[in-house]
């Protein structure tokens, strides 16, 4: 073997290769998209299992944007608010959309449990485990990456933690390590998502008379799940905004879908009388919701209007 043939450490190959990918987005959304394909041909129960424990190592690891704070490279923290009051609140009604999106997508599971009879219990248990998980690690990340950049953090972790003009500002363990959790969460998310999309596809295409490997409900499933996963890969590639789509989602579909519509079903449903007082709780929420979906809905297309000269479809910069 040739002296000069050195062999990297594995995480340090894997850093390398997202500081490549991490400044070409599209490339790297069609390389997850490519490696996801063969999942969805998986029983659904293996993976959608699987993203509840993805949250924990993902989020933990997530935590060199402590060491980063703390290393001598470390960026300089700038926590001043915009000078506009109307760019604060617009800022403020965008942030509550995405944060409506994060943590409001708990919903999809339980629509989906009701698809089939359902398991009231286990789903709530479920739901109080996955926002349990979410606060524990989603939140310490927010701090902590707020903390060690202030309002210069990046909607992209690892390019604050590997800037362009700059060493690392975490061990390559670390960052490995994050990199690894990241696209496994990736992975099992992306497969949870999808699976309201595979029962409306599959309900149409299958035999139910047929067993799930039959060749008759096989094949279908493989072509329609392989055509779908290459589409969503196709539109995350074009589309290199996903912050600012994040808030669009958020406002539109989820803060209705978690704040507002449960109330009213529950009223229409249950009819409690106009005189007490989970009535009135119910229609504060609904108003108050409302409000805050409409004031998102037009901060978050403010923000894509604003940010429509930055955009490029299949860019190799991810607009924040």
């Amino acid at each position: 073997m040739p002296s000069d043939h050195v062999f990297e450490p594995f995480p340090q190959r894997i850093v390398e290769t997202v500081r490549v990918h991490s400044n070409g987005n599209s490339g790297y959304d069609s390389s997850l998209s490519d490696s996801h394909i063969p999942f969805p041909q998986t029983p659904q129960f293996c993976f959608s299992s699987s993203q509840l424990g993805l949250h924990v190592p993902c989020g933990w690891c997530l935590h060199p944007r402590s060491c980063a704070g703390l290393s001598k490279n470390a960026p300089h923290k700038d926590y001043s608010l915009e000078s506009s009051s109307s760019s604060r609140v617009f800022s403020a009604f965008t942030s509550i959309s995405i944060i409506a999106a994060i943590f409001g997508n708990g919903i999809l599971p339980e629509i989906q449990a009701t698809l089939a009879p359902p398991a009231t219990g286990k789903m709530f248990k479920g739901l109080l485990m996955c926002y349990s998980v979410i606060l524990l690690t989603f939140y310490s990340a927010s701090v902590s990456g707020y903390w060690a950049f202030g309002n210069k953090s990046n909607s992209n972790i690892l390019k604050s933690l590997m800037p362009d003009d700059g060493p690392s500002l975490a061990p390559t363990i670390v960052i490995g390590l994050a990199v690894i959790f990241v696209l496994l969460q990736l992975l099992a998310i992306g497969l949870v998502y999808s699976q309201v999309a595979y029962e409306i596809m599959e309900k149409q295409s299958a035999d139910v008379n047929q067993g799930m490997f039959s060749k008759r409900n096989l094949i279908p499933r493989l072509i329609l799940r392989t055509l779908y996963v290459i589409f969503c890969g196709f539109m995350a590639a074009m589309l290199p905004f996903f912050g600012d789509i994040n808030g669009v989602i958020g406002a539109i579909g989820f803060i209705p879908l978690d704040f507002v519509l449960p109330m009213l079903l529950y009223n229409m449903t249950y009819k409690p009388k106009t005189s007490s007082l989970i009535y009135w709780i119910n229609l504060f929420i609904m108003v108050v919701f409302t409000g805050a979906g409409i004031m998102g809905a037009f901060s978050s297309i403010r923000k894509l209007v604003v940010d429509a000269n930055k955009f490029k479809l299949f860019s190799t910069d991810v607009v924040d």
